[in-house]
């Protein structure tokens, strides 16, 4: 390449007149007219080849919008299936095998929520709750006792009526069962167990503050009891 050059520049100079010029004159010419065509050829290929990496680069900055749009619409689909999974917090109390607080989805019924609890006992009345009602957040359900009263104040739908859910919710402490205190809100198994062996050995309770003889309950707790519990 450079030959070529130094070749062509030559003829140049001839063609000019300046063949004329003593021999180290021409020889600087020429190597000057040299490095200036070489310098030229470089910066021309140098500026050419920067079209290639501009054009990649705008290619690949056009194919990474694809992915971004997809990107930013996935978080909206998830934020919207979260919203979507409701859960309601109900207690079951009375005949179940395992009374107690339980999360159900929303959209569920009492059969569902029993079920949860264990499903029925035998001694369980079914009429005397609405196993098809459908279920509220906070909603209590109580399944009575056969032969026992229904409760006062129960609405057809089997939960307690507006007013009423206090009395309708009320553990005798005299004559409940240690599933049915268990179920109270911090009684135990082993609580309700005691309270049950306490009334066998020395008689029924007169007043709910009679719950202290039994070990582990204290004022603040029979505090939080005297609207749950009666003594008959």
């Amino acid at each position: 390449m450079l030959q070529e050059l130094r070749d062509w520049w030559e003829e140049l100079a001839c063609r000019a007149g300046l063949d004329r010029l003593a021999p180290g004159g021409r020889r600087m010419l020429v190597v000057a007219g040299v490095l200036v065509l070489g310098l030229a050829a470089w910066r021309f290929g140098a500026v050419g080849g920067q079209s290639g990496p501009t054009g990649g680069s705008r290619a690949a900055g056009s194919g990474a919008s694809g992915p971004a749009t997809v990107s930013a619409s996935a978080p909206t689909t998830e934020a919207s299936g979260t919203a979507s999974q409701t859960v309601l917090t109900v207690q079951v109390a009375g005949e179940v095998r395992r009374p107690g607080v339980y999360r159900i989805p929303a959209g569920e019924r009492s059969i569902d929520a029993v079920n949860a609890a264990g499903g029925l006992l035998a001694a369980a009345d079914q009429a005397g709750v609405n196993l098809a009602a459908p279920c509220t957040d906070g909603e209590q359900i109580i399944v009575p006792a056969k032969g026992a009263p229904a409760p006062a104040g129960t609405s057809a739908a089997g939960g307690a009526a507006p007013g009423a859910a206090a009395s309708a919710a009320k553990v005798d402490l005299n004559s409940a069962t240690a599933e049915q205190l268990d179920a109270l809100p911090g009684i135990g198994p082993a609580t309700a167990k005691k309270i049950v062996d306490d009334r066998t050995q020395n008689g029924p309770f007169h007043s709910i503050d009679d719950l202290q003889r039994i070990p582990g309950i204290g004022p603040k707790k029979v505090d939080s009891l005297k609207d749950l519990v009666t003594t008959g």
